[in-house]
């Protein structure tokens, strides 16, 4: 029980890590948002998002993951991300 314990709380902290890097992820976004807003840019680049998505495949690849994860992960922080740009137009 005590392994269990002591892996259970190393993910809670992983998890808590996790939702800072993407709190800081997100106001990166929202900062982008506006300098895209300033600029006339568009708040989805298709070429950008592609090599975005195949850049982390390939890392989540050498690291043992699952392509289906880190899609589902990526499509779901892009599309919160694109939501965040908006909002700053």
């Amino acid at each position: 029980m005590d392994d269990l314990n002591k892996y259970r709380k190393q993910i809670d902290s992983i998890d808590h890590s996790i939702i800072d890097l993407l709190a800081q992820r997100m106001r990166c976004v929202a900062k982008i948002g506006v300098i895209k807003k300033d600029q006339g840019i568009a708040p989805f680049d298709k070429k950008r998002w592609r090599a975005l998505l195949e850049d982390r495949l390939e890392a989540g690849t050498v690291l043992g993951l699952s392509n289906v994860l880190i899609k589902q992960i990526w499509n779901s922080i892009h599309e919160h991300a694109l939501e965040i740009e908006k909002n700053h137009e």
